[in-house]
């Protein structure tokens, strides 16, 4: 929850300033535009949603794959993490177990999720201990991908088992965050660009898949 000082002076007893104050966190970086525009400038503005550009490529994306593999390319979520996927929001400090705590849930939705079997299906095999990633980036060379776009996806995978999300430090971590694109970046600046990442690669597949639809189901 975020509040502004002055609302609070105005708004809030003296007597549970203090209460506040015990939860103070730094702002880190810019405000975002649209809520600058808003609530400085009083005008109409709105304010992006990279999380909910991701949440909504991933459905469509699911959706797409279900006409053309017959069978959803990544599973529902469910439970717990079907919550924290629905409230995604970036790291709020400049403690780099917020980062991690926000990034987490990438990997979990975007590689642990995916079905492998449309995959292998689609691809008429798999290699002996074959991973979701291989079959992923074969899957997409065959629809004509040449930019390799799932590689955001084992940058991210690498990351995590580094010591970037699961753990709070490790020897390659400092290189899974270079091969992650990361460095010196802020937390939010760092989630914000690995989500716009994967949403974009999910966009590319989308196109890749309606490619090989009929027309009348694309």
């Amino acid at each position: 929850m975020e509040v502004y000082l002055g609302d609070l002076g105005r708004s809030v007893p003296s007597d549970e300033w203090a209460h506040w104050l015990r939860h103070n966190v730094e702002p880190e970086g810019e405000m975002e535009e649209g809520r600058f525009r808003r609530d400085f400038l009083n005008q109409w503005a709105n304010s992006k949603d990279i999380p909910g550009d991701l949440r909504r490529a991933r459905e469509k994306a699911t959706r797409i794959s279900e006409k053309l593999l017959g069978k959803p390319l990544w599973r529902e979520l469910t439970g717990d993490t079907a919550a924290e996927w629905e409230s995604m929001i970036g790291p709020l400090n400049k403690d780099p177990i917020s980062l991690g705590k926000s990034l987490l849930i990438l990997p979990i939705t975007m590689i642990d999720a995916v079905d492998p079997a449309p995959l292998k299906t689609y691809l008429e095999g798999a290699e002996k201990g074959e991973r979701s990633l291989s079959l992923l980036q074969r899957f997409a060379e065959k629809l004509g991908d040449e930019e390799n776009c799932t590689a955001i996806l084992r940058h991210l995978w690498e990351f995590r088992s580094k010591g970037g999300v699961a753990h709070l430090a490790g020897a390659d971590a400092p290189k899974a965050r270079h091969d992650l694109g990361i460095v010196a970046m802020t937390n939010l600046q760092a989630f914000e660009s690995v989500v716009q990442r994967i949403t974009d690669m999910l966009n590319t597949l989308v196109a890749l898949m309606e490619n090989k639809l009929p027309a009348d189901e694309g």
